[in-house]
């Protein structure tokens, strides 16, 4: 918006919207993302990968678990990318049973709140109600960002229950050690390659179930109480 102020003959007007603009905003965001906030962002995140390291060698259930409610609790911000790149460092070195929890685990918020949405209607306003087949679409095909609105109205009614949601999914994956043919994109159409797709179904419905239960089950508490109130 500052850079917009600046005034060029119209016949560059474009160019500077187009290029120059998001150019030298870029460049300005990064720079301070370096010398500001980046440090203790790149501190957190390795942090984080370095504490999921040290888990590696206990309880598979509860590493697994781990997994599933960090990659649900940003819905595929920062958080997400460290679980992200734990299980693909884990999928490159022949453990690929960290990548199919990951699978998993993305697509439980689209795929619970996209049909919450359809089945538990008062919980939802027009717009959410409306978004919900996309929201579940998305879910489907392994794209969380679909929740993100859902979670941005109610937060505390929304991100909780996906993260457990997931990572009891994540949980029972990894704990029976189902493997996955591939380390990249993932999604329930990638059943071809689960070395036990049926196992890896039960446990995606397991979660979406846990999910919808718990979301359900925080909405309506809420809801009493304001009603009380």
């Amino acid at each position: 918006m500052l850079i917009r102020q600046i005034k060029v003959p119209a016949v560059l007007d474009s160019v500077k919207m187009i290029i120059v603009t998001p150019l030298i905003a870029g460049i300005l965001t990064i720079l301070f993302m370096l010398v500001g906030p980046g440090k203790f962002f790149a501190f957190l995140n390795t942090s984080l990968f370095d504490f999921l390291n040290a888990m590696s060698g206990s309880n598979l259930l509860i590493l697994g678990f781990l997994l599933g409610c960090m990659s649900n609790l940003d819905m595929g911000g920062p958080i997400n990318k460290v679980a992200y790149l734990f299980c693909i460092g884990a999928g490159t070195n022949g453990n690929t049973e960290f990548y199919a929890t990951f699978t998993v685990a993305k697509c439980i918020p689209g795929m619970s709140l996209g049909i919450m949405s359809f089945v538990f209607p008062k919980f939802f306003d027009e717009e959410d109600r409306l978004a919900g087949p996309s929201t579940a679409i998305l879910g489907f095909c392994g794209i969380t960002e679909g929740a993100i609105p859902y979670a941005v109205k109610d937060p505390i009614g929304i991100i909780p229950a996906q993260m457990i949601g997931g990572g009891v999914a994540t949980g029972l994956i990894l704990s029976s050690k189902i493997q996955i043919g591939t380390i990249a994109g993932g999604a329930v159409f990638m059943l071809p390659v689960i070395s036990e797709p049926l196992a890896w179904l039960a446990y995606f419905i397991i979660g979406i179930a846990v999910s919808m239960a718990l979301t359900f089950a925080i909405k309506t508490m809420r809801k009493s109480k304001v009603v009380v109130a």
